[in-house]
């Protein structure tokens, strides 16, 4: 059993812990690479359990008009998710 328990809101910050040896952790979104921002091995193992899919949310202001940039990405961004779904 762990004896204590860190919340943390960065992925990579989590990652780097962990491969420094500074304990463990059980993340549903793997990253490409096995390694940590600073070329250090991590190990990845599979969560046997079905995980449910998650969302992204895209949030911007109605009072500024997206660049065409933004709304490529967000088009680009729905149709990957409506195929991984």
């Amino acid at each position: 059993m762990p004896t204590k328990i860190l919340r943390c809101g960065s992925l990579e910050t989590v990652r780097g812990m962990v491969a420094h040896g500074q304990g463990v952790s059980t993340l549903v979104t793997r990253p490409a690479g096995d390694v940590s921002y600073d070329g250090k091995p991590l190990t990845c193992r599979p969560i046997r359990e079905a995980v449910p899919p998650r969302g992204a949310i895209v949030a911007y202001s109605p009072r500024s008009p997206l660049t065409r940039i933004a709304q490529s990405f967000i088009d680009l961004s729905q149709a990957h998710f409506a195929k991984a779904c």
